[in-house]
């Protein structure tokens, strides 16, 4: 067990401060290779605007351009197996950005990522993250909403991001799966995790048991009720017909 103290001793107190510093020196040099990397690539541009003085920024939608153009190639249709094999890696993603980068294995050589420094490799995980990020199903990101409204895409077609990969399909099965699922999960969850701290007062508090009870069931049925609500006049407004 660590001996504690109240005091901390000069050496304590240098050590602590050397760490911090420490980190914070990693923490910049990793950021500035971060940039440097999206740099050679053309993913930055300099901001100059209302007479502010310039500054580079990492051009996120030129970044979402190019993901939408690899997320193309990877539509998943109804043929048994494609759901499994068409779905692009998230590692795969930013390879398809940083062309000449290597790639951590199993997606890439071995050999070629361990002959990197550590710096390199950590500016690669970085701008992997920042990519992956922008990856959104959500109905309004903008990459579902490039998929939606391309002349050269069928209707129907829906952006999924499952996990660590990225595809596109009209299948149903998959959509809900992928997409519905993990969304009415998180509600699920936030109902159990209320029911949880209904459980746990009441258990300090008995008298609690009835008013608990009776303001779970309600805001379980007005929430079925809201969520039914909200989808109907959505989808009354795309045209859907009941």
């Amino acid at each position: 067990m660590a001996t504690k103290t109240k005091v901390p001793s000069d050496e304590a107190i240098a050590a602590y401060e050397e760490a911090v510093k420490s980190s914070h020196r990693v923490s910049v040099t990793e950021t500035l290779a971060v940039r440097a990397l999206f740099r050679k690539y053309e993913y930055t541009y300099v901001d100059g605007a209302n007479g502010n003085s310039p500054v580079e920024k990492v051009d996120n939608d030129l970044i979402k351009q190019d993901i939408f153009a690899v997320a193309r190639d990877h539509i998943v249709g109804p043929a048994k197996g494609e759901r499994l094999t068409v779905p692009i890696h998230r590692y795969l993603v930013t390879a398809a950005l940083l062309k000449e980068e290597p790639v951590p294995p199993p997606h890439g050589e071995p050999d070629e990522w361990d002959a990197q420094d550590v710096l390199a490799r950590a500016a690669w995980h970085k701008a992997e993250q920042h990519c992956w990020k922008l990856v959104d199903h959500k109905f309004n990101a903008t990459l579902q909403r490039w998929v939606r409204e391309s002349d050269e895409l069928e209707d129907g077609l829906v952006l999924v991001k499952a996990g660590d990969y990225m595809y596109l399909t009209a299948e149903a099965k998959y959509i809900e799966a992928d997409v519905f699922t993990p969304m009415t999960d998180k509600a699920v969850l936030a109902m159990v995790g209320a029911g949880e701290q209904f459980g746990l007062f009441t258990r300090q508090n008995p008298a609690l048991k009835a008013r608990a009870r009776a303001a779970l069931k309600k805001a379980t049925k007005q929430a079925g009720e809201k969520a039914q609500a909200a989808y109907t006049l959505r989808a009354e407004e795309n045209g859907e017909e009941e």
